[in-house]
């Protein structure tokens, strides 16, 4: 669909991306070499809570200032990251045995980071969602069989990696919707092709949605 400045220029105050929606267009996936003790403890969090290591790994993580992370893509990745690593701390020994706090190396760093996008210090769908992907093939339109999460993987089953790459997939399928609705709002009228773009958004989210329960459960890669 063709849009024009003035529907661009609101959709960027919102930070909403024409081609996929409320999704960050293109997160990073690494932080600079400072912040490796954050994705290796990330990449290796299933692990660790499985064999009774996370805590010791945590323990020798050290406090890390995020004053060199400058961009939003940086920020929101680092968000992504700690959150993981809170969640870990918190839920590893079991949802009935839950710790009351978090470690200052990582609950520091998380605040700055909170305040800086306004974002909360808790796992929430801006992060393991709308930042936590990354492609592994090229792809024409978005496609949740060729990406893959960036952290966030505590089970092994194939699932954990599929309930947040579909949702995302369903995110960037709305966003030929939001762009319609977002045009109609700001020019006061509905054309027909206003209700095609909603109707093709909305088809195309649905269909996802209606596989989506029986992929996240019985995919095995």
């Amino acid at each position: 669909m063709v849009i024009d400045d003035d529907v661009l220029d609101i959709l960027k105050y919102f930070e909403i991306d024409p081609n996929v929606g409320f999704l960050l267009p293109n997160p990073s996936a690494k932080l600079p070499e400072e912040f490796e003790p954050w994705h290796q403890i990330a990449d290796e969090i299933q692990e660790l809570i499985e064999y009774n290591m996370l805590e010791d790994r945590l323990q020798q993580l050290p406090l890390i200032s995020t004053d060199i992370l400058k961009t939003n893509n940086e920020l929101r990745l680092a968000h992504l990251l700690l959150t993981t690593l809170a969640a870990g701390h918190v839920w590893q020994d079991g949802s009935d045995k839950a710790r009351l706090t978090v470690p200052a190396n990582i609950s520091l760093p998380l605040f700055d980071v909170c305040y800086r996008l306004g974002l909360k210090p808790i796992v929430c769908h801006a992060s393991v969602c709308l930042a936590n992907w990354k492609p592994i093939q090229e792809m024409s339109a978005f496609n949740a069989a060729m990406i893959d999460i960036i952290a966030f993987r505590f089970i092994k089953h194939p699932g954990n990696r599929w309930f947040f790459t579909l949702t995302a997939q369903i995110e960037a399928e709305l966003a030929e919707a939001i762009c319609a609705i977002t045009s109609a709002c700001l020019h006061g009228k509905i054309e027909e092709s206003t209700m095609q773009h909603i109707y093709n958004g909305v088809t195309k989210a649905t269909s996802t949605i209606e596989v989506r329960h029986y992929t996240v459960f019985n995919r095995s890669y």
